[in-house]
């Protein structure tokens, strides 16, 4: 009787489909999210339930120690991800691409089953364009200076004030 054992066999994704192999993303704060895809598991192996991750790493790791992790979308059952610019504008800081400049990102797919994980066959380069500014937006801002009226005084620097994620 086979009933409560777990099946943990899990194939790799064979096929990532978009973005595109050395696609050129131009990222921009706020801009639209940019969605993953890959060919799914076939049945009966995809009628279980198996968890998807898009993981990133530099142009030349082995993703051995990826810079970041993302479920797919639909809590990591869907064969896409939907990620926003944003997020991949860390990643790129992460994978050490610095602000206002160009690089290679690279991305694949991790399938698992309960403990039995397994990297996709192949995998896909970005080429990405970081805009200027953060990563990782301040929380807080300030200014001083002898144009400000607490002066040059740093313990007196004014706060701006925070408006949104990044906006103040």
């Amino acid at each position: 009787d086979n009933k409560g054992i777990l099946n943990t066999t899990v194939t790799p994704v064979s096929t990532l489909t978009a973005p595109l192999n050395n696609a050129s993303l131009s990222l921009t704060p706020g801009g639209v999210n940019i969605t993953f895809t890959w060919n799914a598991l076939p049945a009966p192996e995809g009628a279980d339930l198996v968890l998807y991750e898009v993981v990133f790493d530099k142009a030349g790791g082995d993703f051995s120690k990826p810079v970041y992790k993302i479920l797919s979308d639909g809590s990591g059952v869907e064969a896409q991800a939907t990620i926003p610019q944003d997020t991949l504008n860390k990643i790129a800081s992460m994978a050490g691409i610095a602000s206002s400049s160009t690089g290679s990102l690279k991305w694949a797919v991790m399938t698992s089953k309960a403990t039995n994980a397994k990297l996709s066959t192949t995998s896909s380069t970005l080429q990405i364009t970081r805009p200027a500014g953060f990563a990782v937006p301040p929380v807080a801002l300030y200014v001083t200076g002898s144009a400000t009226e607490a002066g040059t005084d740093v313990s007196k620097a004014i706060a701006f004030k925070k408006i949104s994620a990044g906006v103040f």
